[in-house]
């Protein structure tokens, strides 16, 4: 074991050769009396002077060469040890009791216990080159320690093995001031604590970074004058079936009353550059990664939140974009909510937003991609594809959240602006299938309504209108022999009503209008009943009636509404009204048949007055037991060129071909005469003959002087 100090001072020579003249007397004295026959005693020699070729002078086997004194056996024959001048020799250990300065290098075959401390080199601003402090033991070294023998301090508080090199420092402190460098820079030290490893390092216990004070701490690698820097990988331990977790845990709270929190989970510095955690690369088919909540066997799980960055500011806050995996083939990778695990899949999954203790809850947008130069994205909600398809449903928000009476919110599709908006099924390559809007079912009580209402105007304008379209040809619509669609309403086993919602106070009016030609005749409107295997249906025009059961409305009058039938107007003529039936059919015009009403048949007013015609091929008109009223206006016959006119005209009552034949009647009773029989027996004398002779006399000439107002006398 050698133990080299290398010593620049060289301030007390003078003592050190005074010391060094002693130590050499002494060391050749004992020398020489290396024999027991040999004869002790003490060499004084002031001066060795060595030969000036060789620079040596050799006594036997002791050497003195330049500085250097090489005695090959120092022996004690009085059994008390040795001493010279503060240095005491014994049993081959030698004491120094006063400071021993060693100037040129100085080899210490056996070990050193330097008690005092060991302090090499001049000092430097409070600094030696090699320290050694008394008691502690603490150990600065600011060049190269060469150590082949081992080193052992104060048994064993500090000890290097020789030839390994394990070192243990004990219940001390080890203190490189100057660094450490093992195995060529295997592992080193730097004076400022930078420690480098050229290889593994292994820690078998936990590692604890910094002490109870709140400072930063970074585990970090150096930064590289490449391009690209290198990876740096943190693993769990391996395993033959299970491998180990890796778990990054943050600071929790442990003494806390009020605002606890626990640590958070930083990646990425507080720069703002973009961070991206992802797994690396492979050449065969990717496996699964699973972010996953804390999972209690007891209590509910733990929730995972995944948020970006706010803006404290006036800054907008960060995007949470969640991409899949992308393909160069185009079949790019799908984001999906649950598991397909067995029996873990079969379970109801709410994608929605937490709830709010108070205050107005915030808007959510399901957004497709927006783009500036091309057709923007579609967004698609599809519900999930099986043998029988799933249903897909769009659930407004409900009062209080208890799914009860309560109104709920609304379905609203489109933004604000006041653009088209069509709401429309795929195309299909074949005939399309059929589209339904069905309102709520209900297992015990009545059906859900169904409102198709178009928007209101808040401002002066008018409200929107209703469309119900038909499917036609895009490429051909309206033309000949390209029919369009039907519209059907109603099912297949109930009969249908279309109305109006009930109104307080008197009913609006409703139209249907048929469609309007900008250039050309405008559109028919055909009321078609159905046909049937047997007889047709009938088509029924009424009126509203008054209300059945008043109790709600007690301003109800007894009066039922008209049904008006009214051609169109025009700059010219008017619009026909017709009235036909098929086949043999007859056309029906009647009243009620408790309170019957009045038929009117008006052919308008105006400058010049419009015909009432009953037919032009017609066998007959039959008027059956009941009256013919004309009022105001007349009854004209015709046939060819003859014209019979009735009028209820005093002054022309009949007239025939333009003359009149009546008029002015006058009050002429004539007496009715009997008519029953006379018997022979009673008039004998034909008395009553006679009288009766003259009766019919008496009425004739009655009737005859007022048929003279004829001009045609008796007709």
């Amino acid at each position: 074991f050698s133990f080299v100090f290398l010593l620049a001072s060289l301030r007390n020579t003078r003592m050190m050769n005074r010391t060094f003249l002693l130590c050499f007397t002494l060391l050749f004295a004992l020398a020489i009396a290396r024999n027991p026959l040999d004869k002790y005693g003490i060499l004084y020699v002031n001066e060795i002077v060595a030969n000036i070729d060789t620079f040596t002078v050799q006594i036997e086997d002791s050497f003195v060469e330049d500085n250097t004194l090489t005695i090959d056996i120092i022996e004690e024959w009085s059994g008390n040890g040795i001493n010279t001048e503060g240095i005491f020799l014994i049993n081959g250990d030698a004491e120094v009791f006063d400071y021993f300065l060693v100037h040129p290098p100085t080899t210490f075959p056996g070990e050193l216990y330097a008690n005092g401390g060991i302090h090499a080199d001049k000092p430097n601003e409070n600094f030696f080159s090699f320290l050694v402090e008394d008691n502690t033991g603490d150990t600065s070294i600011s060049g190269l320690l060469t150590v082949d023998g081992g080193v052992f301090v104060e048994d064993g508080t500090f000890t290097i093995a020789a030839g390994s090199g394990e070192t243990t420092v004990r219940d001390a402190r080890f203190n490189a001031n100057g660094g450490i460098a093992v195995n060529d820079d295997a592992f080193t030290v730097n004076p400022e604590g930078d420690v480098y490893i050229d290889s593994t390092l292994h820690i078998l216990q936990d590692v604890i970074l910094g002490d109870s004070t709140t400072e930063d701490f970074f585990v970090r690698r150096i930064k590289t004058d490449h391009q690209d820097g290198g990876d740096t990988i943190i693993s769990a331990q391996d395993g033959v079936s299970t491998g180990g977790n890796l778990w990054i845990v943050p600071g929790y709270e442990n003494d806390c009353t009020t605002g606890c929190r626990d640590g958070s989970i930083f990646v990425g510095s507080v720069n703002n550059d973009n961070v991206r955690v992802k797994r690396p690369q492979v050449s065969a088919d990717g496996s699964m990664t699973t972010f996953q909540g804390q999972t209690s066997p007891n209590g509910e799980g733990g929730d995972i939140k995944i948020f970006p960055g706010d803006s404290i500011e006036g800054g907008d806050g960060g995007d949470l974009i969640v991409i899949p995996g992308l393909s160069g083939n185009g079949n790019h990778g799908s984001i999906y909510f649950g598991t397909n695990e067995d029996g873990l899949s079969d379970f109801d999954l709410t994608i929605g937003r937490p709830s709010l203790v108070s205050g107005a809850g915030g808007d959510t947008f399901f957004k497709g991609q927006s783009t500036q130069n091309g057709d923007a994205g579609d967004l698609n909600i599809l519900s999930g594809q099986g043998p029988n398809g799933s249903a897909l449903r769009l659930i407004p928000g409900d009062a209080n959240g208890d799914y009860t009476l309560e109104e709920q919110g609304d379905i609203i599709l489109g933004n604000p602006d006041s653009a088209d908006l069509s709401i429309v099924r795929s195309e299909s390559n074949v005939s399309a299938g059929p589209t339904f809007f069905v309102g709520q079912e209900s297992t015990g009580e009545e059906g859900g309504d169904v409102f198709l209402a178009a928007g209101s105007a808040h401002g002066n304008g008018n409200g929107g209108n209703l469309y119900l379209a038909p499917g036609s040809n895009p490429e051909s619509p309206g033309q000949s022999g390209v029919p369009a669609g039907d519209i059907f309403i109603g099912d297949l086993v109930e009969n249908l009503v279309l109305t109006r919602q009930p109104r307080d106070g008197g009913g609006l009016d409703t139209y249907i209008v048929g469609q309007n030609g900008t250039s050309s005749q405008g559109g028919d409107i055909f009321l078609t009943a159905g046909s049937g295997g047997t007889f047709g249906g009938t088509v029924s025009l009424r009126g509203g009636s008054e209300l059945l059961d008043t109790d709600d409305y007690d301003f109800a009058y007894p009066i039922g509404g008209d049904v008006i039938v009214e051609s169109g107007t025009g700059a010219v003529d008017g619009g026909d009204i017709l009235l036909t039936s098929n086949i043999g059919g007859s056309v029906l015009i009647e009243t009620d048949d408790i309170n019957a009403g009045s038929i009117f048949i008006n052919a308008g007013s105006g400058s010049t007055l419009g015909d009432v015609q009953i037919g032009d091929t017609s066998a007959g008109v039959l008027i059956a037991d009941a009256n013919l009223v004309i009022e105001n206006s007349y009854l004209e016959i015709q046939e060819g060129a003859e014209r019979i006119i009735f009028r209820a005209d005093p002054t022309n009552i009949l007239e025939y071909n333009g003359k009149t034949i009546l008029r002015s009647v006058s009050d002429y009773p004539v007496p009715v005469v009997p008519s029953d029989r006379i018997e022979v027996d009673d008039d004998l004398e034909f008395s009553l003959t006679a009288l009766r002779m003259a009766q019919l006399q008496n009425s004739l000439e009655i009737l005859v002087n007022a048929l003279s107002q004829c001009q045609h006398g008796l007709f």
